[in-house]
C-alpha cells in the first residue's frame, strides 16, 4: 500500500479548508441531496463529500456508510487530490490490482472498496479541499455519460462551499425570506394627541414586557421544538432501522416457502444446507423452521435448536393462537417477543405455506416456514440497548397487537411523558415506538416567578389596551408561520422517509393519479424519467412500461401486452395486488399493492433477483443431487449383481464339493474354511450395502406381526455353535417372558441381535456370554422392550464408546490389529436402533468384559393384546421340510459357472434340470414342453428374464408354473418389480443348497 502523499503547499490549503469553517459543522442537507443524487444516478452503494484534514478525511455527506471519518494515510481521495490529471478525476477501476491500493484496510475490510471515482472540490481561489467520489464493491468502469454527471455534481458542491465562504444564502432561501415590517408609519401616526403619547410611552414600557415574554417563550419553545425534533428524528430512524432489519429477516421464510414449493420432497441435508444459505445472510437469526402440519420437523440450526423438534404448535396453548391467525390471515404472522423452548428470547415471524394441488384445484395448507429473531442481537442491531434498558424509549405491542399491547422494551413510565410517538408496520400489525424528553432537564430559567409577577400586574395596570392592540395581531400570525413551518417539516420529514426506503414507494391518490414517489422505484422501472410525474395516471404509466419493453415476457404492439395491462388493471382496482414479475433488465421485482383509507393506493416494488437466483440454484442442487444419487444406486447395483455372481459360483461349489464323502479329511478341512471365508466375505458384502442404503435415507422397515421369544430362540440357535467352538458358554435369559405378537420387523431385530453377539464372541477368549431381554409397559398397546449382551472379553475404553458406533471405525485399527472386520457391524445395529425409534449404548465393565444394551418400543399385535402363557423354555429347532419330489426344472441362467452350481445342487436332490442361457430360448422351451418349476435369472443377454416372464405368462398353459427370480440384485425395490412382472417367488444369490430345496418345496406341486 502506498500513504496519500501531501500536494504542493499543503499547509495554505488547509488554511483555505480551515476558513470555511465545515470540519466540525453537523451535516447539511444541501450537500446531502448531491451525494444522493450521485449515489442514484451512479448506481452505486456510497457516495461521499470527503475534507481532507491534516491527519484524516472528514465525510461532510456520506451515503451508504456508517462511519464519518478515515485516517488519511489509507484514504483514496489523499491521492485523488495529488492527482492533476483528467481534470481532478481520479478513477481506480479494480483497486485489487492498484499497487497503491490493493493491500490498503479499506479494500481487504469493510466497506472493501474495488472501484473508487473521485472529482477533486476546489475552495474559491483554487486549493484543493477533498472530493466527490462514488464507491463500488464491484469491478466496474465510468462511462462518458457517468463522468459528466460526477464533474456536473462535483460543481454544484463547490458551488455550495462558495456559498459558505462568503456566507451568501441559497437562492430559494433568500426568496422565501421576507422583507422586515417597518413599524415607523404607524408610531408616527399615534403621536398627534397627548393621549396618543401616553398610549406610546405606556406601549413602550408594555412592548418592552411583551418582548422579554416572548424571548422567554421563544427560549422554551426552541428547547421545547428541538427535543420534539430530536424526539421525533430518533423515532423516525428507529422505525426505519426497524422495519428494514425486521423484514429482511422476516422474508427469509419466503426462502423457506420456496423450498417447499420447489422441492416438496427435500431431505434434510437439502433443508440444512438452504437454510445455512439464507440464516448466514442475517445476523441475529436463531432458527429457521420447517412445521408440516404446525408440527417442528426441520430446523436450522441443529446443535442449539434441537430441543424444538417435535413441538406441536397447535397444541401449545401459547402458540395455537397465532398459527390460526396466520392460516386465517394468509399471510405472514410476527408473535413475540417470546420465552423459546431451547432457551433465550426471540421474535417469531411464521409464513403459513399453501400448496397447490392439481387433483383437488384448490390449494391446501401444508405448514409454516418459521423465522426466530434473537431478541437482543436484533435490538443491538437496530441501535437499542440489548438489555432493553433505556430511560427515553418505549417499544410496546407484543404480537404485533400496537397500542393494545405489552410493553416489551424500555421503562412504561416513559409512556406518560412522551415526546414524541411513531408506529412501526408489520406483516400482520404494529408496534408503537415512545420517546420521552429528560426528566431531570428543566424548562424554566431562575428569578422568572418574580420577574413574571411584576410584569402582569404593571401590564394590568398601565396597558390592558395596549397589550390588546399589539399581543393578539402578533399571536395570530406567530401562530400561522409556526402551522406553516410545521407543515413544512413533516414534508420533508415524509420525503426523507420514503427515500430511505430500500424499496420502490408510490402513492395514487383515489382517482388513479400520481401523488409521490421516491427515486428507488424509478430507478427499478423506468429508464426514462418523463413519465414518473405526479399527476400522471396509473395506467399511462403502466402502459409506457410495456412500451419500453420493461417487461420481460411483453413487448410493445402485442397482444399479449395488452392483455397484460387490462389484467394488472383490474388488479389493481380491486385493491390488494401482489406479483412477482422479470424486467427486461435481468432484474425480478415483486410488486405489493394495498388500499389505503379515503381512497387511494399505495405500492411497494421489492428487487427479489437474489432470491430468484436463490432459488433456480436451490433447484440446479436439487438435480444434481437427484443425478447423483441415481448414479450411487446404479452403481450399488452393479456392485451387488457383478460381486454376487461369482459369490454363488464359490459358495455352491464349495458346498457341493463338501457333501461328497471321497475326500480326505485335510482337504475337507481347507474347502469348508474356504467356505466359512467366503460366507463372511458375503457378509461383509451386506454391511456395505445395508450402510449405504442408510447413509441415503434408502433403507425401509417391514411393520408386521411377530413374536420376539421365536426370534431371541432364532439367534442363540445360530450363534451357540460358534460360541461352542470358541469353548464359550452362551446363555440366554429370557424366562417370564410373554409368548406374545408384537409389530416390527423381526429380521432387523434378529440381524441386531446377531451382530451383537458375533461381536461379544470374538473379543472373548474365555468365559461367558449372556442374552438378557425384559419388557415393560408404556401405555395401553406400547411396551418398552430392553435387550443386553454381556460378555467376559476384552472390553474398551470408556472414553472411547462412541466411536464403536462409527462407520469403518474399530478401536484396534492398526497394523497389528488382533480382531478381524470392516467396523460396520455397530454401526448398522445404531442406525437400525434408531430407525425403529429405539436408543442404544456401549458400557465397559471395570474388571474386563463389556455391555452393549438397546431398547425398542413395540406396539402389541391386534390379534394379541391379551398375554397369553406358554412354556419358556427354549424352543426346539422345526423339523425339517420333506424334500419334494423330482420335479421337472428350465434353469434360465446366462452364466456357465453358475449353471454348473445349480446342476449339482438340483441332480443331487434327484431333479430333472433343462438349462437354457437367455430369455428367448427359456421361451420357445416353454412353447414346447411343460416344466414343474422355472428358475429365471434377471441379466442375461438378449432378451432379460423380467421380459421372458412377461412372455411365458402370455402362454395359457404357463400361467399358474410358479417362475422363481434367481438374481444377485439385492436393492430395494427389486423384488416387487420382479413380482409385478408375473413372477412367483425370488431368491437372491449367493444360494445355499438348503436354500434352494426348501424354496422348490415351498413350489412344488401338491
Amino acid at each position: 500500500m502506498l500513504k496519500a502523499p501531501l500536494p504542493p503547499n499543503d499547509e495554505a490549503r488547509l488554511k483555505a479548508l480551515y476558513k470555511l469553517g465545515l470540519l466540525n459543522s453537523e451535516s447539511d442537507e444541501r450537500f446531502d441531496a448531491i451525494t444522493r443524487t450521485a449515489q442514484e444516478a451512479l448506481q452505486v452503494p456510497i457516495a461521499v463529500v470527503s475534507l481532507v484534514d491534516r491527519d484524516r478525511q472528514l465525510f461532510k455527506s456520506v451515503q451508504g456508510l456508517d462511519t464519518r471519518e478515515t485516517a488519511r494515510d489509507i484514504s483514496f481521495c489523499g491521492h485523488a487530490i495529488c492527482d492533476p490529471s483528467n481534470r481532478g478525476l481520479m478513477v481506480v477501476e479494480d483497486a485489487r490490482q492498484d499497487e497503491r491500493f490493493h493491500d490498503n484496510p479499506l479494500v481487504t475490510g469493510e466497506p472493501h472498496i474495488r472501484f473508487y471515482a473521485g472529482r477533486v472540490i476546489h475552495s474559491p481561489d483554487g486549493a484543493p479541499l477533498g472530493t466527490l467520489c462514488v464507491i463500488d464493491r464491484q469491478p466496474r468502469q465510468l462511462s462518458p455519460r457517468e463522468n459528466l454527471q460526477l464533474h456536473e455534481l462535483a460543481d454544484q458542491v463547490e458551488q455550495e462551499l462558495h456559498r459558505a465562504a462568503t456566507g451568501a444564502r441559497h437562492p430559494r432561501e433568500a426568496a422565501s425570506t421576507p422583507p422586515p415590517a417597518s413599524a415607523a408609519d404607524a408610531l408616527l401616526r399615534l403621536s398627534s394627541h397627548r393621549l396618543t403619547a401616553m398610549m406610546i410611552a405606556l406601549a413602550i414600557l408594555v412592548s418592552f414586557l411583551w418582548v422579554a415574554y416572548h424571548w422567554h417563550l421563544y427560549q422554551v419553545r426552541a428547547e421545547q421544538d428541538e427535543r420534539l425534533r430530536e424526539a421525533t428524528g430518533l423515532a423516525t430512524h428507529l422505525r426505519g432501522k426497524i422495519e428494514t432489519e425486521l423484514n429482511a429477516r422476516l422474508y427469509l421464510t419466503k426462502g423457506l416457502a420456496g423450498l417447499v414449493h420447489t422441492h416438496r420432497d427435500f431431505t434434510e441435508t437439502q433443508f440444512q444446507t438452504f437454510a445455512r444459505s439464507l440464516g448466514d445472510q442475517r445476523s441475529g437469526i436463531r432458527s429457521l423452521q420447517l412445521a408440516p402440519a404446525g408440527v417442528v420437523t426441520h430446523v436450522w440450526p441443529l446443535e442449539t435448536n434441537r430441543t424444538a423438534i417435535g413441538h406441536d404448535l397447535f397444541a401449545d396453548p401459547g402458540r395455537r393462537q397465532a398459527a390460526q391467525a396466520a392460516i386465517e390471515a394468509r399471510r405472514l404472522w410476527l408473535a413475540g417477543p417470546v420465552k423459546l423452548l431451547q432457551g433465550g428470547i426471540a421474535l417469531i415471524g411464521r409464513l403459513p405455506i399453501f400448496l397447490h394441488e392439481a387433483a383437488q384445484e384448490q390449494e391446501t395448507f401444508w405448514g409454516f416456514g418459521t423465522v426466530l429473531i434473537d431478541l437482543n442481537t436484533f435490538f443491538e442491531q437496530v441501535g437499542l440497548n440489548p438489555q432493553g434498558e433505556d430511560r427515553q424509549i418505549a417499544i410496546r405491542g407484543k404480537d404485533a397487537q400496537g397500542d393494545l399491547g405489552e410493553i416489551f422494551y424500555g421503562d412504561p413510565a416513559i409512556i406518560d411523558r412522551r415526546l414524541a410517538t411513531t408506529e412501526v408496520s408489520l406483516p400482520a400489525g404494529s408496534w408503537e415506538i415512545s420517546v420521552a424528553a429528560p426528566s431531570d432537564a428543566p424548562l424554566h430559567w431562575p428569578g422568572q416567578t418574580l420577574f413574571w409577577a411584576l410584569s402582569v400586574i404593571i401590564s394590568l395596570f398601565f396597558s390592558a389596551a395596549s397589550y390588546v392592540l399589539l399581543r393578539l395581531p402578533h399571536k395570530l400570525r406567530q401562530t400561522v408561520k409556526d402551522t406553516t413551518q410545521a407543515l413544512e417539516n413533516q414534508q420533508i420529514l415524509f420525503r426523507d422517509a420514503i427515500e430511505a426506503l430500500p424499496d420502490g414507494f408510490v402513492i395514487f391518490d383515489a382517482n388513479d393519479r400520481l401523488v409521490t414517489h421516491n427515486e428507488r422505484f424509478k430507478a427499478l422501472f423506468y429508464t426514462s424519467q418523463e413519465v414518473i410525474e405526479v399527476g400522471r395516471k396509473y395506467e399511462d404509466i403502466l402502459r409506457f412500461g410495456c412500451q419500453q419493453g420493461q417487461f420481460k415476457r411483453y413487448r410493445a404492439q402485442d397482444a399479449a401486452a395488452e392483455s397484460f395491462v387490462q389484467q394488472r388493471l383490474t388488479q389493481h382496482r380491486s385493491g390488494f395486488l401482489t406479483v412477482e414479475e422479470p424486467l427486461d433488465s435481468g432484474k425480478w421485482v415483486r410488486v405489493v399493492e394495498r388500499p389505503i383509507r379515503g381512497g387511494g393506493t399505495v405500492c411497494f416494488a421489492v428487487d427479489i433477483t437474489e432470491l430468484k437466483y436463490n432459488e433456480n440454484e436451490l433447484s440446479l442442487s436439487r438435480d444434481r443431487a437427484e443425478a447423483a444419487n441415481q448414479a450411487k444406486s446404479n452403481f450399488l447395483a452393479t456392485v451387488s449383481h457383478e460381486v454376487r455372481t461369482p459369490m454363488n459360483v464359490i459358495l455352491g461349489l464349495l458346498e457341493t464339493v463338501t457333501e461328497t464323502n471321497e475326500l480326505a479329511p485335510r482337504t475337507r478341512k481347507l474347502l469348508t474354511t474356504a467356505h466359512q471365508s467366503a460366507t463372511q466375505l458375503l457378509h461383509i458384502l451386506n454391511e456395505i450395502l445395508d450402510i449405504s442404503k442408510m447413509e441415503s435415507n434408502k433403507l425401509e422397515l417391514d411393520k408386521a406381526a411377530f413374536n420376539p421369544i421365536e426370534t431371541l430362540n432364532r439367534v442363540v440357535e445360530l450363534t451357540q455353535p460358534i460360541a461352542a467352538e470358541k469353548g464359550l458358554s452362551l446363555e440366554a435369559r429370557i424366562a417370564n417372558l410373554p409368548h406374545q405378537e408384537f409389530l416390527g420387523d423381526s429380521m432387523r431385530l434378529q440381524q441386531i441381535l446377531f451382530n451383537l453377539l458375533s461381536n461379544a464372541i470374538k473379543f472373548t477368549e474365555t468365559g461367558q456370554i449372556h442374552l438378557d431381554a425384559h419388557y415393560r409397559p408404556l401405555d395401553d398397546n406400547r411396551f418398552l422392550w430392553e435387550f443386553s449382551v454381556t460378555d467376559t472379553g476384552i472390553g474398551f475404553d470408556p472414553a472411547k464408546a462412541e466411536l464403536l458406533f462409527q462407520p469403518f471405525s474399530q478401536l484396534d485399527s492398526g497394523a497389528k490389529r488382533q480382531h478381524e472386520g470392516t467396523g460396520l457391524g455397530l454401526a448398522i445395529c445404531k442406525r437400525l436402533v434408531e430407525l425403529m425409534g429405539g436408543t442404544i449404548k456401549a458400557q465397559s465393565n471395570p474388571n474386563g468384559g463389556a455391555t452393549f444394551s438397546f431398547a425398542l418400543p413395540l406396539e402389541a399385535a391386534p390379534a394379541s393384546k391379551q398375554t397369553r402363557q406358554a412354556p419358556q423354555e427354549t424352543a426346539a429347532a422345526a423339523p425339517a421340510d420333506q424334500p419334494p419330489a423330482a420335479l421337472r426344472i428350465l434353469l434360465a441362467e446366462d452364466s456357465l459357472a453358475n449353471q454348473m452350481v445349480f446342476s449339482a445342487m438340483l441332480e443331487s436332490a434327484g431333479h430333472q434340470l433343462q438349462m437354457v442361457s437367455d430369455g428367448e430360448a427359456a421361451v420357445r422351451a416353454c412353447e414346447t414342453q411343460d416344466f414343474d418349476i422355472i428358475l429365471m435369472d434377471i441379466f442375461m443377454p438378449g432378451m432379460d428374464g423380467v421380459t421372458a416372464t412377461v412372455n411365458i405368462r402370455k402362454n395359457a398353459r404357463m400361467r399358474n408354473t410358479p417362475i422363481i427370480a434367481m438374481t444377485a440384485n439385492a436393492m430395494k425395490g427389486d423384488q416387487e418389480r420382479y413380482l409385478e412382472a408375473g413372477m412367483d417367488d425370488y431368491l437372491s444369490k449367493p444360494v445355499t443348497k438348503a436354500q434352494l430345496l426348501k424354496k422348490l418345496g415351498e413350489w412344488s406341486p401338491r
